[in-house]
This record gives C-alpha cells, structure tokens and sequence, in this order.
C-alpha cells in the first residue's frame, strides 16, 4: 500500500517508535526531580512526587555521604536563601512550601553548604518542585 506518500518518502516504523522512547526518557528525567550536582549526594521529598499546589509542604532531605560534611547545611530556593513567597520557601529543617501561582511553575530548590559566615562553599544537590495552580484560579 501507498498511502499517498510518495515513493522516496516511505514511512518508517523504527521512527514512531525512536520518538517514544525519546519523550518517555525525558519523563523520566523529569519526574526524577532533575539531576544531582554531587555524585554523592541529592535531595530526596517526601512524599516522593515534589508536584505541589499553592500552600501545601513537602519534607526535602539530603541522601548521601554529603549530609555528614563540614559546614553548615543551608537551603536556597531560586538562589535566595530560604527562599521567598514568590518562589517558595523553605525552612532550615528543609520543608518547602509552595507559592501562589495562576499558571503552573517550576521553582529549582538546593541544598548548600556554608561557611560560618554563610557563604556558600559548595552546592550539594538541586531539585525541581512543581507548583500547578488551585483549580479555578486564573
């Protein structure tokens, strides 16, 4: 069968399927919260899935060998520490709390470490939290 296309534009099989599994591993990628900027460390939620509305908390937490390091763990939430009510904010213990948004977002939450001046030594990890809009808000 033809199906109408003409014969040196064949369709071919391999590239639906090429295309699947494109889009299912970025899902993935996604879903997992982004990517560590430490082997040996990353935050972790909890509950697992960091897909938030207006308001509600999630627990962040720091895996790894990094959480037993020197200096002062700190949390930042777009490059500000603690966060705002305009991206989030997270306490010290590392709940997060989402902020008002009409449109859904993603706000980038890290966790650092610190001298005791509260410089930032190192970035230990970084986590994306999605924030979807109350139903009806607009």
């Amino acid at each position: 069968m033809n199906f109408g296309f003409p014969s040196t534009l064949k369709p071919r099989p391999w590239v639906a399927s090429a295309y699947l599994w494109l889009i299912a591993s970025f899902a993935v990628l996604i879903l997992a919260g982004g990517c560590s900027s430490s082997p040996s460390a990353r935050i972790a939620v909890a509950p697992d899935v960091a897909v938030l509305s207006p308001g509600q908390k999630v627990h962040l937490f720091l895996e790894g060998t990094e959480k037993a390091a020197s200096g002062r763990l700190s949390w930042e939430v777009e490059g500000v520490s603690g966060g705002s009510p305009h991206v989030g904010e997270v306490s010290s213990n590392g709940t997060y709390k989402a902020p008002a948004v009409t449109a859904p977002q993603t706000f980038v939450v890290r966790a650092v470490r610190q001298d005791q001046d509260g410089r930032t030594l190192r970035i230990l990890a970084t986590r994306r939290i999605f924030v979807l809009p109350k139903r009806g808000a607009a």
